[in-house]
């Protein structure tokens, strides 16, 4: 969706399709953000798979609280990652997949995940690699 405030930002489309750039994660909580964005420890470019991003309360070691926490597919469950985030002060989470090729299972694409009960705090969306 267009930013109204900052109409040179890309627009970026919401949906549970390939071709759509994000998806409001399954048991997310609900709001807007508007925040800086940051990076958690543990991302993996190029990814050859198992990244560790977010699996750990270490890997917000320096994050600011308040920030949108950047957080790759990886190792843990989507739940873990964001109850790390969200310890750490966290506005919003956005966990982006993981980049890497698996035979019959897609860790490029736009993510849909679901995170385990009960609802979370922030909101939380996936997205594919290429937008992550």
């Amino acid at each position: 969706m267009l930013d109204p405030t900052n109409p040179d930002l890309p627009a970026y489309t919401p949906g549970d399709t390939a071709d759509a750039d994000f998806y409001t994660m399954d048991y997310s909580g609900s709001g807007g953000v508007t925040a800086q964005l940051q990076a958690v420890g543990g991302i993996i470019i190029p990814s050859p798979g198992g990244s560790a991003s977010g699996c750990s309360a270490d890997d917000f070691a320096g994050f600011t609280p308040g920030s949108i926490a950047l957080i790759q597919r990886g190792t843990c469950t989507f739940r873990e990652k964001v109850d790390n985030a969200e310890a750490a002060g966290a506005a919003g989470v956005i966990i982006f997949n993981e980049g890497n090729a698996v035979p019959d299972d897609d860790r490029v694409g736009n993510l849909l995940g679901t995170l385990d009960p009960p609802q979370a705090d922030i909101p939380v969306v996936g997205t594919s690699f290429a937008v992550g």
